[in-house]
């Protein structure tokens, strides 16, 4: 059996207001909501790196769901001595927004440096994901160093502060990697020291039989003695 509704003309126009009214506030608030609430990351890519003494390798500082980007700063640590900061370019990402000011300095003896970078002008910021910086390093030593973001700020261009921003540090390992220019392989220690260690033998044989022959010898002739007197 089917039933028949009357819909009147004023409560299809109170439905249409009601659908209009529904996507404007979903559309104005809602996805601004959703888009506010993730949060902007700033990464060391990549996050895991190795390179021989001697060497040069690049890591880049990258920033990724970022929305009206206008300037930025960040901090960045690392064990001293062990590799060093030679070269600091700005990436190409907050120069699609038009002109910038880029600037960068280290401290090689503490093994930090900071690096900023603005638009200049009143024009609205960057939005999305891309590279900040590309930091080139030179490799000193052996071993393993941490590579630490801090310090990191983020400003849209009506110079409020960008937040929540979550950061993600790096990591430079260079242990047991083979040499620039040579190849790297367990080393048999016995087999390694067996020539020595047969020599070593052989002079302690050859030192027992020596005193042993002297003392014969010794022998031999306090026996003559004996005999003659």
């Amino acid at each position: 059996m089917r039933i028949h509704i009357p819909y009147t003309r004023s409560f299809c126009v109170m439905l249409m207001l009601t659908l209009l009214f529904s996507t404007f506030i979903y559309g104005n608030f809602g996805w601004q909501d959703a888009y506010a609430a993730s949060s902007t990351t700033v990464s060391v890519s990549p996050s895991n790196v190795t390179a021989s003494v001697g060497q040069n390798f690049t890591v880049n500082v990258t920033i990724s769901d970022v929305y009206d980007l206008y300037g930025w700063q960040f901090r960045l640590n690392w064990t001293a001595g062990l590799i060093d900061v030679i070269n600091v370019t700005e990436g190409p990402f907050l120069k699609l927004g038009g002109g910038t000011y880029f600037y960068w300095d280290v401290n090689a003896t503490a093994g930090r440096m900071v690096a900023d970078c603005t638009l200049l002008g009143n024009v609205p910021g960057v939005s999305g994901s891309g590279t900040l910086a590309t930091i080139t390093f030179n490799v000193k030593g052996v071993g393993e160093s941490p590579l630490t973001l801090w310090d990191v700020a983020l400003l849209n261009s009506l110079e409020q502060s960008i937040s929540p921003i979550t950061l993600y540090n790096g990591t430079f390992n260079n242990q047991g990697l083979a040499p620039v220019g040579g190849s790297w392989s367990p080393v048999d220690k016995i087999a390694l020291l067996a020539p020595y260690i047969g020599m070593s033998i052989a002079l302690i044989a050859l030192m027992f039989i020596t005193v042993v022959h002297i003392k014969r010898v010794r022998h031999e002739k306090e026996k003559q003695q004996a005999v003659k007197h």
